[in-house]
């Protein structure tokens, strides 16, 4: 069967170079957060790594393998569609309120940072991962209504422009997530502010070359690792986390997959656990002091882990798979043809901007626990758009 991985590997480079030719090597394409990812991801580390793989990690990644194939082929056309998006002119009046509101998000954000010792700490140069579980305790009101919608703003005021004034957006984009980092001390921050200047360029511009793209992921463990060590408040070892970040995938599949797999086996699987605490991410803890906290904690918990920071994960189709058991394909095959789905949105030039833009950020949530938390999330912040313009369409 091994067999199987190795023609999948060869059949996704050989896609990398058709999609780079067509201009449609996006970062948000399913292409790139499914298939290319679950190449990294999963049949690397699975090759390397292997005969030392429990049985049901094995199940998971040859049937994630053959149905990934599959919708390759049935949605081929679909991943060679050039797309664009304009804001269109009438919306320009809005920009003041925009402006506004981008404000307001910045101070709610700078106040989270204050509140959580993050921000005057990175400042100081001090280590903060023991407080990054505190700052995601009883903050998530606080800050993740501003994180989300202050992207959105931002990619609003982006698409406006052309083109020609692509050093400006990318001086705003890094300080963005600088901004970010600083005030919630994840990593994730600068992927942001990144993120938004590479939609500007696809939607302006193109889609990666292959080359663009391979530098594009070369360069995720070159910051990574600078920014661990400076959250970790040691400068010294940032060589040494650079080292760690490129081996990333292989390092997770050993320290996380395998062990998570192994503790689950075939009978403690959650039944869907791990969704229901994303769908109740949205209760203030205030109201609900017992809330879940968020389930990569209690992964990290059942492995036997104690580390200091946040918790463990594993892959999209062992999530499944922890949750679900050995039924997990019938929910890994729906979730392909919701990614697929909201591609279309986006890619539909038919379609406005402001479902469009509500897609594009539905289908860069991630995996389906954080895709659930975080629609609920925008729901919010559309919610509060609605109020605050006394119109339905906001954006």
């Amino acid at each position: 069967m091994k067999i199987l991985l190795y023609l999948y590997i060869i059949i996704s480079v050989y896609l990398l170079f058709k999609y780079s030719k067509s201009k449609t090597l996006y970062i948000f394409s399913p292409y790139i957060i499914i298939y290319l990812s679950f190449v990294f991801n999963d049949i690397v580390p699975f090759l390397l790594l292997y005969p030392d793989i429990p049985e049901n990690l094995q199940y998971t990644t040859f049937t994630a393998t053959i149905i990934n194939l599959l919708f390759l082929y049935v949605f081929r056309k679909q991943l060679l569609i050039q797309t664009n998006l304009d804001i269109p002119s009438f919306s320009i009046k809005l920009n003041k309120k925009r402006k506004i509101i981008i404000c307001c998000f910045a101070l709610l954000l700078f106040c989270a940072g204050i509140m959580s010792g993050v921000l005057t700490n990175l400042l100081k140069g001090n280590d903060i991962e023991d407080l990054r579980r505190t700052s995601e305790i009883g903050l998530g009101v606080i800050r993740d209504i501003p994180m989300l919608g202050i992207q959105i703003v931002m990619l609003v005021l982006f698409l406006q422009k052309s083109w020609n004034f692509y050093r400006s957006i990318a001086f705003y984009s890094f300080c963005l997530g600088a901004f970010l980092f600083l005030t919630t001390g994840n990593k994730g921050g600068v992927l942001v502010g990144a993120t938004l200047f590479f939609l500007f360029f696809h939607f302006k511009k193109r889609g990666f070359k292959w080359y663009e793209y391979i530098a594009y992921y070369l360069a995720i463990p070159l910051a990574a690792g600078t920014l661990q060590g400076i959250r970790g408040g040691d400068l010294t070892l940032i060589a040494s986390h650079i080292a760690v970040f490129f081996s990333y995938p292989i390092v997770l599949y050993q320290a996380n997959s395998i062990p998570i797999m192994n503790s689950v086996g075939t009978e403690s699987i959650f039944w869907g656990e791990e969704y229901y605490v994303g769908l109740v991410k949205i209760i203030p803890r205030f109201l609900w002091p017992d809330k879940p906290l968020a389930f990569d904690y209690k992964l990290k918990e059942l492995v036997g882990y104690d580390f200091d920071g946040g918790g463990i994960y594993t892959t999209l189709s062992n999530d499944l798979y922890i949750n679900f058991g050995y039924s997990y394909f019938i929910f890994y095959i729906l979730w392909l043809l919701f990614v697929h789905y909201i591609y279309g949105i986006i890619i539909d030039g038919k379609r406005n901007y402001y479902s469009r833009i509500i897609a594009l950020f539905i289908i860069l949530m991630g995996g389906i626990a954080s895709t659930i938390g975080s629609c609920e999330i925008l729901l919010l912040f559309l919610f509060f758009m609605m109020l605050y313009y006394s119109r339905i369409k906001t954006l």
